[in-house]
């Protein structure tokens, strides 16, 4: 299907209010029926479509952090399943829908969220240490000395075992 790249003010709007609740650009103009590039025009060429753009996305960001912190702090809210078949009823204006139930709270979104609300508290701990070449250069030479050192050591073993006399068949040892 051929998009139209005509932005008229109702296309706008429906576009806004894709965006503002949390739908891509592309998908955006998709759903408008509009060709996304058409839209980024009327943004670079209207002051208030850009801030209402922005306004649209901020509105956006707002609705994952309020699901993931009912994910995370309240749990969300799951199927009952019955011979793998979802439970259904019909509620108080007469309309049939899932029957729910509170799963289980999110300790993995609660993490996310306790360390972007408060990085310098739940930060990941890890540490670079940069030594420079002169760090280099030492951890360099202490490697050539403990193979050096290895070297003398074995050398010496050698040696020793090479000094011992070599017993003959009537010292009791198998040969």
């Amino acid at each position: 299907m051929a998009q139209d790249t005509r932005v008229t003010i109702e296309k706008k709007e429906q576009f806004l209010d894709i965006l503002s609740h949390g739908w891509s650009v592309v998908r955006a103009a998709e759903i408008c029926g509009v060709n996304r590039k058409s839209f980024y025009v009327q943004a670079n060429n209207d002051k208030a479509f850009a801030d209402a753009w922005k306004e649209s996305k901020h509105l956006a960001q707002q609705r994952r952090e309020d699901e993931l912190n009912l994910r995370a702090y309240h749990g969300e809210d799951l199927p009952v399943m019955k011979d793998g078949e979802i439970v259904m009823i019909v509620d108080e204006d007469g309309v049939k829908k899932p029957l729910t139930y509170k799963g289980k709270k999110s300790d993995l979104l609660l993490m996310f969220s306790m360390k972007a609300e408060h990085p310098d508290k739940f930060k990941d701990k890890s540490a670079v240490e940069h030594q420079g070449l002169e760090g280099l250069a030492a951890q360099f030479k202490a490697l050539q000395d403990a193979s050096e050192k290895a070297d003398i050591e074995a050398e010496k073993r050698s040696n020793t075992e090479s000094d011992k006399p070599t017993p003959s068949p009537g010292d009791g040892e198998m040969p």
